[in-house]
């Protein structure tokens, strides 16, 4: 069986948010030590059985500041 898992880490905060099949399953999950950046990713299994990891990638979300402004209604809209 295959699941999708998303791990969104906060470094501002030192917390995380834990997606599995895009729906989120733990929020603000205290991260195991205090880091502003991340040089190592260590994923692990629990118990006896085999765990295989496919198709592993880590990136930066980047936060643009100039994101398009929401729309202003011009006036006169109500006599359209």
């Amino acid at each position: 069986m295959w699941y999708r898992v998303r791990l969104e880490a906060n470094t501002d905060t030192d917390t995380a948010k834990v997606w599995l099949n895009g729906r989120v399953v733990a929020e603000n999950v205290r991260l195991t030590a205090y880091t502003n950046h991340f040089d190592t990713v260590k994923v692990t299994g629990n118990g006896d059985g085999v765990v295989h990891y496919d198709w592993f990638r880590v990136f930066e979300k980047i936060i643009h500041d100039d994101y398009v402004p929401k729309p202003v209604v011009p006036e006169g809209e109500e006599d359209y």
